[in-house]
């Protein structure tokens, strides 16, 4: 048997392919070098530039069934795999001019695919271009994109919202790892910091099959920056304060890659005071702090890839709009000195993430094994001694993907994914909000893709389980089962792009909707809970047209989520301790429908100008009473206009661009009986961003300011809007870079 395993063994690798890798880029119509054209290798995390020649060179072993990826200023970008067929010694490829690059071609995270040939809703965005005019924490970035909003409480509690939904519904994965820092909680935030992060991307809409169970609303995929160039090291270190909360935030650097073996490591620091309103005052206990690390290493031998990464964050976040009294006004939370010392009511979150992760490229198929481990500690704290509520969760995750190609245009994916999790109350915290539980997930899934001519199709299954343990309850234990499935199919063409995709999501119920008992200071409420809540289940229909030139983008998202069991919190007419009563409820069926719209144009006549514009807008219905969903997000028009300077430079400074943006956020009426209506406002932004050169450090400089016009305004998902505090005032911001580049002999 030993014999046979290792005959098999043998095969296997013997068939697989690597080595090293080097080639020339040049014109397609002229046929001359490209000098200084950027080749990036995705899987391995690393890139390269052509020389003056055009030539380059990776001197790793490279493995078959890689994407790389080619662009230089003018040309349109190539992205090619890979292979057997591969002249690794002369690999020539040629780029064909173009008049602007309007955008990029994105390779995507989770599938590998290129995204315009993707038959789901994916909005992706690199970090640089969410932060062109610096935003105070992650959740603030993400808003750039289309169909995506943000609920917060006050500056330092953020939670994403996509087309409407958010908290458990919306899974976050970091280094390919599933995030869990108790999402379930309406004051627990995202928890993860932009350190370290070179594109973000939001799947929109249940995406259950390759991410797994509760994906209901969308998945948020950051995306780590790239190792440094091919046998370089590449350092930076960089600083940012705004005006408004006497904020700074500093951040550091350093990478290095020589051959087969790289690493990246990061550090950051944040300091925040309470926000300052329109009005002068200043919000109580709206500060924040904390310190962030970040470390991966990267290795690659013949047809082996791995990865290793650790994030480590501790924060203390203030939280606003707390209080015990019985009458209740804004003034009450406000206060006209800005105060920074770490105050009470207060969290503290601390953050362990270990990631491993590895690929095997064989002859015709690759094999993913990612292990995850998270550790996250909650407390929420009242007195300055004991908390009022402390938990401890320790979630040890698995993913395995095995993808085999059985042609160019056929290829089917299948794979495991898992959880174990628990957690557990700190024995001195005050209250205890939810019970002790062990949590068990476990999924098998297949995808079945394919190409004819311009039509690329998916379809694809899935099977998941789920085993909720309780401690110290007589209820014992919740299993919860359930297939979802996913199919459609995008064509696209030279200036069409068609897309449509049906697809279903489950969300098990959470220990909190079933056994909530007690009150939650963050969150303003005392919750309770019902055990017979029962799995949420979505079907969602999305299409996309998408018309492109050489000047201009456009695309047209609609779509509808159908949803049945919906989980909601229902008020009732009592208090208890301070807080007003809330009820975990479910509507038998809800609707979610709308969609987003997006033009980018970039004229002729003006090289360096661009318009990108987007319209967002989602409505939601309780069919069951024919009444409106709660929480709904605003219809949003964003615009930003962009000029990129080429013309005025000096020997150490050059402009770079200059960026206007304008948010207008219509009335939001379509509301239940204890939640506040949203009057429309707009919001305007301005940047200036410059290059800097000093010898071998070069650099960014960058001043501008938010909300300009001081506009005072409530967004409709605030969990301040309660108590009428409005969000932040104009905020003056000035950053800097300096990176340090240089190549290893």
């Amino acid at each position: 048997m030993l014999k046979s395993i290792t005959i098999v063994f043998v095969i296997f690798f013997s068939n697989s392919f690597y080595g090293q890798l080097a080639g020339i880029i040049v014109d397609e119509q002229t046929k001359e070098p490209i000098p200084f054209a950027s080749v990036f290798l995705s899987d391995l995390g690393i890139g390269t530039t052509t020389n003056s020649e055009g030539k380059f060179e990776f001197k790793n072993e490279i493995p078959n069934h890689n994407i790389i990826k080619i662009s230089a200023l003018g040309y349109s970008d190539v992205i090619l795999e890979i292979n057997e067929e591969t002249n690794r010694s002369e690999f020539k490829i040629s780029l064909t001019p173009k008049h602007y690059h309007l955008h990029e071609v994105i390779v995507s995270s989770g599938t590998g695919e290129l995204q315009d040939y993707s038959i789901t809703s994916v909005a992706s965005k690199p970090m640089n271009e969410l932060n062109i005019i610096p935003t105070t924490n992650l959740g603030e970035a993400i808003t750039n994109l289309e169909g995506v909003y943000n609920a917060s409480t006050g500056k330092g509690i953020y939670k994403p919202v996509v087309r409407g939904l958010t908290g458990i519904r919306v899974l976050t994965f970091v280094n390919g790892v599933r995030l869990e820092n108790q999402q379930w909680g309406g004051d627990h935030g995202l928890g993860v910091s932009s350190i370290g992060i070179q594109q973000v991307e939001i799947i929109k809409g249940p995406s259950s099959l390759l991410y797994g169970s509760d994906a209901l609303g969308g998945v948020i995929y950051l995306k780590e920056e790239a190792f440094a160039q091919n046998n370089s090291i590449e350092a930076s270190a960089s600083s940012r304060f705004e005006s408004n909360t006497m904020g700074i935030q500093n951040g550091f650097s350093f990478k290095m890659s020589k051959n087969n073996l790289r690493f990246n490591v990061f550090a950051n620091q944040q300091n925040y005071a309470d926000y300052q309103i329109p009005s002068g005052d200043f919000v109580k206990s709206s500060r924040f702090k904390g310190v962030g690390t970040k470390f991966l290493l990267g290795y690659n031998k013949k047809n082996w890839v791995t990865k290793l990464g650790y994030n480590y964050s501790n924060n203390v976040i203030g939280i606003p709009g707390h209080t015990h009294d019985t009458a209740v006004t804004a003034s009450t939370f406000l206060r006209n000195v800005r105060v920074r010392e770490e105050g009470r009511p207060s969290q503290k979150i601390n953050n362990h993430l270990i990631s491993f992760d590895n690929q095997f490229f064989f002859h015709n198929s690759t094999l993913k094994v990612t292990l995850g481990q998270m550790l996250n500690k909650l407390e929420e704290y009242e007195k300055f001694t004991i908390p009022r509520i402390g938990i401890n969760l320790n979630t040890t995750t698995y993913y395995v993907r095995y993808k085999y190609k059985f042609s160019k245009e056929l290829n089917l994916i299948g794979g495991a994914q898992g959880l174990y999790q628990t957690n557990t109350n700190i024995a001195e915290a005050e209250e205890q909000l939810i019970p002790n539980n062990t949590q068990i997930d476990n999924g098998i899934f297949g995808i079945l893709s394919g190409k004819r001519k311009k039509i690329n199709y998916q379809f694809g299954v899935r099977y998941d389980n789920r085993r909720l343990n309780l401690s110290n309850t007589q209820l014992g234990q919740f299993n919860y089962s359930s297939f979802n499935y996913s199919a459609g199919a995008s064509y696209a063409g030279e200036h069409i792009s068609l897309r449509m995709n049906v697809s279903s999501g489950i969300r098990n119920p959470h220990v909190s909707e079933l056994l909530s008992e007690g009150g939650h200071s963050a969150a303003q409420r005392y919750e309770i809970g019902d055990v017979d809540i029962k799995p949420e289940a979505g079907n969602q229909i999305d299409v996309a047209i998408k018309y492109k030139n050489e000047h201009l983008d456009l695309l047209v998202n609609p779509f509808a989520n159908f949803l049945t069991n919906y989980v909601y919190l229902s008020p009732v007419d009592s208090v208890v301790d301070g807080f007003q009563v809330f009820n975990y409820e479910q509507a038998e069926s809800a609707l979610l429908m709308g969609g987003e719209a997006v033009l980018h144009y970039h004229p002729h006549f003006l090289h360096d100008f661009h318009l990108e514009t987007s319209f967002s807008f989602v409505q939601g219905q309780n069919t069951e009473g024919n009444t409106p969903l709660s929480f709904i997000p605003q219809p949003r028009l964003a615009t930003q206009i962009t000029y990129n300077f080429h013309e005025i430079k000096n020997k150490f400074i050059s402009f770079k661009n200059f960026t206007l943006q304008h948010q207008f956020f219509a009335n939001q009426n379509r509301t239940v009986d204890y939640e506040l209506n949203s009057r429309n406002y707009s919001l305007l932004n301005a940047g200036i961003n410059c290059d800097l050169s000093f010898n071998k450090i070069e650099g960014e400089f960058g001043i501008g300011a938010q909300n300009i016009l001081n506009k005072e305004y409530i967004d409709h998902l605030s969990a301040l809007k309660t108590y009428q505090l409005a969000n932040p005032g104009r905020n003056f911001y000035v950053s800097l870079k300096l990176n340090i580049n240089q190549k290893i002999k």
